[in-house]
Protein backbone atom coordinates (compact mmCIF):
# COMPACT_ATOMS: atom_id res chain seq x y z
CA UNK A 1 0.00 0.00 0.00
CA UNK A 2 2.32 2.67 -1.28
CA UNK A 3 6.06 2.95 -1.18
CA UNK A 4 8.10 4.76 1.44
CA UNK A 5 8.38 7.88 -0.74
CA UNK A 6 4.58 8.27 -0.70
CA UNK A 7 3.98 7.40 2.95
CA UNK A 8 7.06 8.88 4.67
CA UNK A 9 7.35 12.34 3.23
CA UNK A 10 10.29 14.12 4.87
CA UNK A 11 9.55 17.41 6.56
CA UNK A 12 12.45 19.82 6.39
CA UNK A 13 12.47 22.83 8.68
CA UNK A 14 13.89 26.10 7.38
CA UNK A 15 17.51 26.74 8.33
CA UNK A 16 17.54 29.38 11.06
CA UNK A 17 21.29 29.47 11.60
CA UNK A 18 24.35 27.79 10.18
CA UNK A 19 26.63 25.68 12.34
CA UNK A 20 29.89 23.89 11.76
CA UNK A 21 29.30 20.15 12.02
CA UNK A 22 32.90 18.94 12.01
CA UNK A 23 33.82 19.92 15.57
CA UNK A 24 35.47 18.10 18.43
CA UNK A 25 33.10 16.51 20.95
CA UNK A 26 32.86 18.00 24.44
CA UNK A 27 35.44 16.67 26.85
CA UNK A 28 34.42 13.75 28.98
CA UNK A 29 35.08 15.75 32.16
CA UNK A 30 32.59 18.47 31.13
CA UNK A 31 29.68 16.06 30.73
CA UNK A 32 27.14 15.67 33.51
CA UNK A 33 27.13 12.18 34.95
CA UNK A 34 24.13 9.90 34.91
CA UNK A 35 22.47 10.11 38.31
CA UNK A 36 19.13 8.39 37.83
CA UNK A 37 18.34 5.06 36.15
CA UNK A 38 15.91 5.07 33.25
CA UNK A 39 13.25 2.42 33.78
CA UNK A 40 12.54 1.03 30.31
CA UNK A 41 10.08 -1.68 31.24
CA UNK A 42 12.27 -4.20 29.41
CA UNK A 43 13.57 -6.42 32.19
CA UNK A 44 16.68 -7.57 30.32
CA UNK A 45 17.76 -3.94 29.87
CA UNK A 46 16.73 -2.75 33.33
CA UNK A 47 18.44 -5.69 35.04
CA UNK A 48 21.59 -6.17 32.98
CA UNK A 49 22.15 -3.10 30.82
CA UNK A 50 20.77 -0.30 32.95
CA UNK A 51 20.50 3.01 31.11
CA UNK A 52 20.37 6.46 32.68
CA UNK A 53 17.96 9.37 32.33
CA UNK A 54 19.26 11.63 29.57
CA UNK A 55 21.60 9.01 28.19
CA UNK A 56 21.78 8.29 24.46
CA UNK A 57 21.26 4.71 23.34
CA UNK A 58 22.27 3.01 20.12
CA UNK A 59 20.70 -0.22 18.91
CA UNK A 60 22.94 -1.88 16.34
CA UNK A 61 22.38 -5.36 14.92
CA UNK A 62 22.06 -7.19 11.65
CA UNK A 63 18.78 -7.58 9.78
CA UNK A 64 16.09 -9.69 11.42
CA UNK A 65 17.43 -9.47 14.98
CA UNK A 66 14.47 -7.57 16.43
CA UNK A 67 15.74 -3.97 16.55
CA UNK A 68 12.36 -2.59 15.50
CA UNK A 69 10.52 -4.69 18.09
CA UNK A 70 12.93 -3.54 20.82
CA UNK A 71 12.50 0.11 19.83
CA UNK A 72 8.73 -0.36 19.86
CA UNK A 73 8.91 -1.84 23.37
CA UNK A 74 11.12 1.01 24.60
CA UNK A 75 8.84 3.69 23.14
CA UNK A 76 5.68 2.10 24.55
CA UNK A 77 6.97 1.33 28.04
CA UNK A 78 9.53 4.02 28.91
CA UNK A 79 8.47 7.24 30.62
CA UNK A 80 10.24 10.04 28.74
CA UNK A 81 9.51 13.58 27.60
CA UNK A 82 10.69 12.90 24.06
CA UNK A 83 11.99 10.04 21.93
CA UNK A 84 14.38 10.95 19.11
CA UNK A 85 14.71 7.98 16.78
CA UNK A 86 17.25 7.77 13.98
CA UNK A 87 16.81 5.06 11.37
CA UNK A 88 19.94 5.22 9.24
CA UNK A 89 20.54 2.78 6.40
CA UNK A 90 17.29 0.88 6.90
CA UNK A 91 15.27 -0.30 3.93
CA UNK A 92 12.40 1.97 2.89
CA UNK A 93 9.87 -0.76 3.65
CA UNK A 94 11.14 -1.06 7.22
CA UNK A 95 10.96 2.71 7.75
CA UNK A 96 7.39 2.69 6.43
CA UNK A 97 6.45 -0.12 8.83
CA UNK A 98 8.06 1.78 11.72
CA UNK A 99 6.15 4.96 10.81
CA UNK A 100 2.90 2.97 10.72
CA UNK A 101 3.72 1.57 14.18
CA UNK A 102 4.42 5.08 15.50
CA UNK A 103 1.17 6.43 14.09
CA UNK A 104 -0.75 3.77 16.04
CA UNK A 105 1.19 4.43 19.26
CA UNK A 106 -0.16 6.44 22.17
CA UNK A 107 3.30 8.03 22.43
CA UNK A 108 3.44 9.36 18.85
CA UNK A 109 3.24 12.99 20.00
CA UNK A 110 6.52 12.51 21.91
CA UNK A 111 8.41 10.95 18.99
CA UNK A 112 10.72 12.64 16.50
CA UNK A 113 11.92 10.41 13.67
CA UNK A 114 14.96 11.08 11.50
CA UNK A 115 15.68 8.64 8.70
CA UNK A 116 17.96 8.11 5.73
CA UNK A 117 17.02 4.92 3.95
CA UNK A 118 19.50 2.72 2.16
CA UNK A 119 17.52 3.05 -1.07
CA UNK A 120 16.85 6.82 -0.86
CA UNK A 121 19.52 8.53 1.28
Amino acid sequence: SGNSDERCTPEVAPISEERVIDVAPPSYASRVGVREPLITGVRAIDGLLTCGVGQRMGIFASAGCGKTMLMHMLIEQTEADVFVIGLIGERGREVTEFVDMLRASHTKEKCELVFATADFP
